[in-house]
Order: structure tokens, then C-alpha cells, then sequence
């Protein structure tokens, strides 16, 4: 990140591609509560899958000779490109207000995702 690399002081956190939603929330929430009790002014930067995914760590084994078909759910490519839109726009409004809708359709299983 070419931005960061000033006398600014930051870090990088991640989480695993195989956590599941309270995973997610779990984390944003420790990183909010962290930013809210400091004094200091702090910019988020964040990056995720959106159209593709990844089986949650605890059912990985389940799947584990599985083809690469089962990573690309091609339902979320249009709420995908409409989140990307967004974001491109600066309204992340939109994109926290329909999280939950984008996440309940992204989470509904397939063929390609189930046993």
C-alpha cells in the first residue's frame, strides 16, 4: 500500500477465509470498541470476498477434494457488482444497510455447496 508508507503508524489485521459470519461481526466489533476507547484518528480500510467464498473452517474437511466450481456462486454476481458500484460511489450507506440481505442470499445454500 504505496499510501501507507508516510510516518503514519498502522497495522494490518485478518481473518481467516474460512470464518463464518459471527466471525466477521466478532471481529468488527473488538476492532470498533478498540477505536472508539483510543484518542487517536483512525482509517479502516477493509477487503473481502464478495461473489466467492470458501467452506467454513469447520466443515472444511468435508469438502476438501471438492472441485473449484464450488468456491464461485454465480447468484451474487449481480448484488456483487451492485456492492462494487457502491463503493465506487461513496456510499457505503447502501452497502452496510443491505449487508444483511447480500449475506442471507450469499449464506442460502446450492448444489455446488451442500453435501
Amino acid at each position: 500500500m504505496p499510501f501507507l508508507q508516510g510516518d503514519e503508524a498502522w497495522i494490518s489485521v485478518s481473518i481467516c477465509q474460512t470464518a463464518e459470519a459471527i466471525d466477521f461481526e466478532t471481529v468488527g466489533q473488538v476492532i470498533a470498541q478498540a477505536v472508539a476507547e483510543s484518542d487517536l484518528r483512525v482509517v479502516l480500510i477493509a477487503s473481502g470476498a464478495l461473489s466467492h467464498t470458501f467452506h467454513h473452517l469447520r466443515t472444511l474437511r468435508d469438502h476438501e477434494a471438492a472441485a473449484k466450481n464450488i468456491f464461485i456462486r454465480s447468484r451474487l454476481v449481480t448484488p456483487t457488482i451492485g456492492v462494487i458500484d457502491a463503493w465506487k460511489r461513496g456510499d457505503h450507506a447502501t452497502v452496510v444497510n443491505e449487508f444483511f440481505d447480500f449475506l442471507a442470499v450469499r449464506q442460502r445454500p446450492t448444489s455446488a455447496t451442500t453435501k
